[in-house]
């Protein structure tokens, strides 16, 4: 009698999650509004971008057919953002809406040409003109202010370091140390020099 009740209730209790789960199932996402930006390499507006919003599955597309760069009610969730140009500029994102309110500013790469890999040709380099005695923990981050990339790479040598695989605009370089940032610089590069090169000779950090 008592193996019975116990199994009884065992199965109550499956019972209850099964229909608990079916109904949070059943429960409509909450819905978004994403509003996008569209800016060159160096920050500067780009007029009629066209966006292109598509689904975690990338077959649901949820883009605004009257080229708004505002899209209401969209379901949270993953999806893939693109965003174009006239000129063939391009910039991609793979975003999560999890808010009421999402804000954008996508930077779009300059057009690369016929090439079949993408773009970036570019690099920038740097030393240090007082470098540490000991540079086993020290590495650079370069990271693009408008376009959406991010390359790093260790400090080698008396202190120096060379990132490449950039495309023209405005980046951020970051000196750590460990987890530590030591050094924040902003670098403007184009086609006019194939290498950026830095010198530094003093660490400075953003004023807090």
């Amino acid at each position: 009698m008592h193996n019975r009740l116990a199994c009884l209730m065992v199965l109550f209790e499956l019972s209850v999650l099964v229909q608990f789960s079916q109904l949070q199932a059943q429960r409509p996402l909450p819905l978004a509004t994403l509003h996008v930006e569209a800016v060159d390499p160096f920050g500067g507006a780009i007029r009629e971008p066209r966006i292109k919003l598509l689904g975690g599955d990338r077959n649901t597309d949820l883009s605004d057919r009257s080229g708004k760069t505002t899209i209401s009610g969209i379901p949270y969730g993953r999806y893939s953002l693109t965003v174009t140009d006239k000129g063939g500029g391009l910039g991609e994102r793979e975003i999560v809406v999890n808010t009421r309110e999402v804000w954008l500013r996508v930077g779009l790469a300059f057009p690369s040409g016929d090439r079949a890999w993408p773009g970036g040709d570019l690099s920038i380099s740097g030393d240090l003109i007082s470098p540490p005695p000991n540079i086993k923990d020290w590495w650079v981050r370069v990271e693009g202010v408008f376009l959406h990339v991010s390359r790093e790479s260790p400090l080698v040598g008396p202190g120096k370091f060379s990132v490449g695989g950039l495309e023209m605009g405005t980046y951020l370089v970051e000196i750590f140390e460990g987890s530590k940032l030591q050094h924040v610089q902003r670098v403007e590069i184009d086609s006019k020099a194939q290498d950026t090169h830095l010198s530094i000779s003093h660490m400075q950090l953003p004023v807090k």
